[in-house]
């Protein structure tokens, strides 16, 4: 049969027993229109559902109100929408890559600023990398010139030291003996003195017990406030003690280089009064490092039992406080 007779074939019948009866030249041609019509089926309804997704979000609540009115015109209507949008599309592709040299220009002009201010800095660098070098050198010298001064004069001074620790170490027992003596007589006094208090307190505390049961509540509320509170000063002091180091110490080194500057020999009465007055500086800045330490003890001690304390339950039954709970 020739290709060019068109011939209906029924929509259920088999295509493959039709095929062999027509021969394989009508049948190959009939195949390439099929795919070619649903090629452009395809592309037709990709182009269409591409245009319709866009202008859906602007159009959704319009057209839901004039579907019944539009379907006749719908048809006219898509070619000139198909137009329009391509017009659209052909600006925003225009101003894009314009957009996109601007940028490009606007970055090559900043890269070239940062490169030339890194050379800059690269210079700066060098420059005070050789100065510092040179300082460094000169210190060394100053601080070995220092040493060897140093040296003579503790010779010097050694010897005379050796005698006096002697008569420093008699008078020093003597004041630790008298010293312990004192300190035994106060602990008597302060142990009567807190005995006394804790009897007081004991009964005001049974008066008041009713009213701490409602308030405890809150306590426990501005405890937790004051816990954060006590964190902060605790940092704050921190910072207070290292700048007292850091002026502790540049006064011991003030008196040690003062004492280098000292020349000749002075007499020993003169002499004797400065080491006096020294010692008792110094002293006096033992006592104030061992109040301190003994104050921070005291006060995580506190903070310990504070944190961790609960009544015990046989207490509370029997009404009883101890004297243990009065710091609460």
């Amino acid at each position: 049969m020739n290709g060019k007779q068109s011939i209906s074939i029924p929509h259920k019948i088999n295509h493959g027993i039709f095929f062999a009866a027509l021969g394989d030249g009508s049948a190959a041609v009939l195949q390439e229109k099929k795919k070619k019509k649903k090629k452009k089926k395809e592309e037709e309804e990709e182009e269409e559902e591409e245009e319709e997704e866009e202008e859906e979000e602007e159009e959704e609540e319009e057209e839901k109100k004039k579907k019944k009115k539009k379907k006749k015109k719908k048809k006219k209507k898509k070619k000139k929408k198909k137009k329009k949008k391509k017009k659209k599309k052909k600006k925003k592709k225009k101003k894009k890559k314009k957009k996109k040299k601007k940028k490009k220009k606007e970055k090559e002009k900043e890269e070239k600023e940062k490169e030339k201010e890194k050379e800059k800095k690269e210079k700066k660098e060098k420059k005070e990398k050789k100065q510092k070098k040179k300082q460094k050198q000169k210190q060394k010298q100053k601080k070995q010139q220092k040493k060897q001064q140093k040296k003579k004069k503790q010779k010097k001074k050694k010897k005379k030291k050796k005698k006096q620790k002697k008569k420093q170490k008699k008078k020093q027992k003597k004041k630790q003996k008298q010293k312990k003596k004192q300190k035994k007589k106060q602990k008597k006094k302060k142990k009567k003195k807190q005995k006394k208090k804790q009897k007081k307190k004991q009964k005001k505390q049974k008066k008041k017990k009713k009213k701490k049961k409602e308030k405890e509540k809150e306590k426990e509320k501005e405890k937790e406030k004051e816990k954060e509170k006590e964190k902060e000063k605790e940092k704050e002091k921190e910072k207070e003690k290292e700048k007292r180091k850091k002026k502790e110490e540049e006064e011991e080194e003030e008196e040690e280089e003062g004492e280098e500057g000292e020349e000749g020999e002075e007499e020993e009465e003169e002499e004797e009064g400065r080491r006096r007055r020294r010692r008792r500086r110094r002293r006096r800045r033992r006592r104030r490092k061992k109040k301190k330490k003994k104050k921070k003890k005291k006060k995580k001690k506190k903070k310990e039992e504070e944190e961790s304390f609960t009544f015990p339950i046989s207490c509370m039954q029997l009404k009883i406080i101890h004297p243990y709970h009065l710091c609460l």
